[in-house]
C-alpha cells in the first residue's frame, strides 16, 4: 500500500499528512472492532475495552460460577462458536460433569478461577476432541508441581507445561510434546516472549479477563532444528484459558491454536497496519540488519543517527574486495563480538 512506502522517500509534510491518514484508518478499524465485540460485551456486563485489549471479562458484580450456569453459559458457549473457537465441543459435552467438580479438586491458579466465567472440560474429552480435528491444537497444563500459587509467586508461563499435542501440531512444529517442553525452556531466554507472556497472565489473573486472546506470529523452521532458516509464514495464534479436569486434579489449561482461522478478510491487513505504526511512529531507534551487517529497513527515529535513510544504506557500500560493509559491526565497533556472542546464546542483549 502506498502508505507503508520507504521512510526517506517522504518529505516532512508527506510524513505528516500519512499520519492523519493511519490515524482515520485506525479509528475506522476501532469502530469495526466495536461492532465485532459488542455482543460479547453486552452479555458480560463491561464497557467498552480499549483498541487490543481482550474483550470477555466477568462482570464485577458475580458472586460466583454457580450464577452464571444455565442461560448465559450458553450464551458465552455460542459467542465462542461464532468466533470459531474448537473449544466449543468438549466444553458442551462436559458441562454436567463438570458441575460435581469440588473446590478441593482444584490446583493453586485453578483455584483462582473457580469463579471465573471460562470453558470447564474434561481432560479425555479434551483430547479425544483434539485427535478429531485437523487444527494445530495443543494443550498446556497447570504443572503439580509447580505451586506457584501457594509460593505467593506471581503466574507465569513457568507455572504451566505442555502436556499434549495433536498430530496436525506436531507436523506444523517438527516435534512432540517433549520437544516443546525443551523449547519452553529455551524460550525463558526471548525477552519480547515473556513480555508477552506476562501481558496475558496479568489479564488473565490480575484484571479477570479469562476471554481468548489472539496473537500473530512469523514461523519457520522446526523447533528441534536450530539452524532450519526457511521463508517465513505469517501465522494468528489462539489462546484459550480453560479449567481441565485430569485424574481428580482441576488444571489451569491454556489450549493453543497456532493456526488459527482469520476472524474476517481483513484481520491481516489490520494487524500488519498497527505492527508497522507502532514502529514508524516510535521515538526509539529502530533498525533490521542482515546476517552480514546489512540495513535492511529503518525507521524515521534511526535516521539522525546515521544521516542517511536505508535505500541509500541497503547494499550501497562495499570494501575493496567487493563484499558488503557490516553496518552491524560498525555500529557496535569492539563490542561487536561480545553482542553477537550475546545473541547466540541468549537471543538478546542490552548495554551501552
Amino acid at each position: 500500500p502506498g502508505f507503508m512506502r520507504p521512510f526517506e522517500a517522504a518529505p516532512a509534510q508527506d510524513l505528516q499528512a500519512e499520519n492523519a491518514q493511519l490515524k482515520a484508518r485506525l479509528a475506522e478499524l476501532e469502530r469495526r472492532y466495536e461492532g465485532v465485540s459488542m455482543s460479547m460485551r453486552a452479555m458480560n456486563g463491561v464497557a467498552a475495552a480499549p483498541l487490543g485489549d481482550c474483550v470477555l471479562q466477568r462482570q464485577a458484580s458475580r458472586k460466583n460460577w454457580d450464577e452464571f450456569r444455565g442461560g448465559e453459559e450458553w450464551a458465552l458457549i455460542e459467542q465462542y462458536e461464532r468466533a470459531g473457537n474448537f473449544i466449543v465441543g468438549p466444553w458442551r459435552d462436559c458441562l454436567d460433569a463438570c458441575r460435581s467438580w469440588t473446590e478441593g479438586m482444584h490446583l493453586p491458579l485453578a483455584a483462582r478461577l473457580v469463579n471465573a466465567a471460562l470453558p470447564r472440560m474434561t481432560y479425555d474429552a479434551l483430547v479425544a476432541a483434539m485427535d478429531a480435528s485437523s487444527e494445530t491444537l495443543m494443550v498446556e497444563l497447570e504443572d503439580p508441581e509447580r505451586g506457584g500459587a501457594e509460593q505467593g509467586r506471581k503466574p507465569s508461563a513457568s507455572d504451566l507445561l505442555a502436556w499434549y499435542a495433536n498430530e496436525a501440531h506436531v507436523r506444523f512444529s517438527g516435534g512432540d510434546v517433549k520437544d516443546l517442553q525443551q523449547w519452553a525452556k529455551r524460550s525463558n531466554k526471548m525477552t519480547w516472549l515473556k513480555r508477552y507472556e506476562n501481558a496475558f497472565f496479568d489479564s488473565i489473573f490480575e484484571d479477570k479477563d479469562a476471554s481468548p486472546c489472539r496473537g500473530d506470529f512469523f514461523k519457520f523452521g522446526k523447533i528441534d532444528a536450530e539452524d532450519d532458516w526457511n521463508p517465513a509464514t505469517f501465522q494468528i495464534l489462539l489462546r484459550t484459558p480453560a479449567l481441565v479436569e485430569r485424574n481428580g486434579r482441576v488444571h489451569f489449561a491454556v489450549i493453543v491454536n497456532v493456526t488459527a482461522k482469520l476472524l474476517h478478510e481483513e484481520e491481516l491487513q489490520h494487524r500488519l497496519l498497527r505492527s508497522h505504526a507502532a514502529i514508524r511512529y516510535s521515538n526509539n531507534m529502530s533498525l533490521f540488519f542482515s546476517e552480514d551487517g546489512q540495513i535492511l529497513d529503518q525507521n524515521p527515529g534511526s535516521l539522525p543517527y546515521f544521516g542517511m535513510g536505508c535505500v541509500a544504506l541497503r547494499g550501497a557500500e562495499v570494501s575493496d574486495d567487493g563484499t558488503p560493509v557490516n553496518r552491524l559491526k560498525s555500529l557496535f565497533g569492539d563490542t561487536f563480538d561480545a553482542v553477537m556472542a550475546a545473541l547466540e546464546t541468549s537471543n538478546s542483549w542490552s548495554g551501552r
